[in-house]
Formats: C-alpha cells, sequence, structure tokens
C-alpha cells in the first residue's frame, strides 16, 4: 500500500492538538518547572509548522501554475525557455552531479535546513524525556514521546528524500533507463527543485513529488 506524505496543513493540525493536550496534561497533572518547559517547547513546535504551512503553499502555486506546460512540454519547448536554455549553457552554468548515482544524488534536494530542524528539535525532545520519566508524574512522558516521534518522523522523512523513494517504486519507466539519461543529462537545480535534461528523459524534482517524461 503507498503511504501518502501528510501535508504542511495536517502536521500544522496535529502539532497544535498536541500541544493543547500536552499543555493541559502538564497543567493539571505536572508540576510547575515541567509546564514552564511544555510551554516553552509547544509554540516552537507550532511556530515551525506555521512557518512549513505557508511556505508549502507557496511552493504548490508555483508548482500549479507550472505543471500543465511541463506535462504537455510546452513550457521547454516555447522559444523564451529555448533561449534562455541555450545562454545558460553557453555560459557554462550547468550543474554536476553530487553523489555516485541519480537516486543519492536527488535525494541531497532534500537534506535542506528544515529537515535538520525538524531533527534537532526532535533530538532536544528526546533528550529531555528522561527528565519527565524521573518526575513526580512519569505518565506525561507517554504524550511527550508521542509528540517527540512525530517530529522526529517528519525530519527524517524529508531528510531522507521520501518523494524520490516513492518515485522510484512506482514510476513506470525503467530504472537503468532513467539512471542512464540522468547521470548523462545536464542539471539545473534551486534549493529542492531540480532539472535535469537527459538525452532521454526530463526528470523534475519538486518539493512533494518527481516527475519523469520523454521529450
Amino acid at each position: 500500500m503507498k503511504r501518502r506524505r501528510l501535508s504542511a496543513k495536517t502536521n500544522l493540525i496535529l502539532t497544535v492538538a498536541w500541544s493543547i493536550v500536552l499543555t493541559l496534561f502538564f497543567y493539571f497533572f505536572s508540576d510547575t518547572p515541567h509546564f514552564i518547559a511544555c510551554c516553552a517547547a509547544c509554540p516552537i513546535a507550532i511556530g515551525y509548522m506555521i512557518y512549513a504551512y505557508f511556505k508549502e503553499k507557496r511552493d504548490d502555486r508555483k508548482a500549479q501554475e507550472l505543471k500543465p506546460e511541463i506535462e504537455d512540454g510546452s513550457y521547454f519547448s516555447s522559444p523564451e525557455q529555448r533561449e534562455k536554455h541555450l545562454e545558460f549553457a553557453q555560459s557554462g552554468g550547468w550543474e554536476q552531479m553530487k553523489a555516485k548515482d541519480m537516486k543519492e544524488d536527488m535525494c541531497l534536494r532534500y537534506k535542506s535546513g528544515n529537515s535538520r530542524a525538524m531533527i534537532l528539535m526532535g533530538s532536544f525532545f528526546l533528550v529531555i524525556s528522561p527528565a519527565l520519566l524521573l518526575s513526580d508524574e512519569p505518565l506525561i512522558l507517554l504524550p511527550w514521546l508521542a509528540l517527540t516521534a512525530f517530529v522526529l518522523y517528519m525530519g527524517i522523512s524529508e531528510y531522507m528524500g521520501m518523494p524520490v523513494r516513492r518515485w522510484l517504486k512506482g514510476t513506470k519507466y525503467d530504472r537503468e533507463s532513467l539512471e542512464r539519461s540522468y547521470s548523462g543529462g545536464k542539471l539545473l537545480t534551486n534549493g529542492k527543485y531540480s532539472i535535469n535534461f537527459g538525452h532521454e528523459f526530463i526528470i523534475i524534482t519538486t518539493p512533494k513529488s518527481v516527475y519523469a517524461f520523454r521529450p
């Protein structure tokens, strides 16, 4: 069964819900220091999720604007784009692969500051978990660990490049053909976005998905 990546909106809702549950739990069943720690940690998590939500909305809007042109090939075949690509190629601006194979190189796009921030935040939550276990109310550790696991999962899954891994499992094209085309192609990158102009395929990565088609 194919797993779907949780959207930033869903992550925000879940984080707010867990933060409310944790805050109420700490308020009624814990001491003041733990309640203060919760009040400090939860707004950080919510603030980051709000940032991720608006960033994803902006990226989605850009992707939707370009998707029809990319899918029918008109984006790359227009005279304006061809001229820009030619000028860029003549300037020697094509990038090189930074990894030994296609999968690893594409996954590098997702090793961003956002994913690292999520992992660091989850690690911080995990480090202070033993203190909760030794407290007078060890049951508060359960919802805290749930929030910690959620934050770590989101950070690690993005850091590992899950859109690339899902695409490779579900693509209809032969893996060797994709690899050969990507390795010999011309590469442009911008954050989590990249376009590889290969001799057989054009391969595009976005924050959510990967697309491949024959030009």
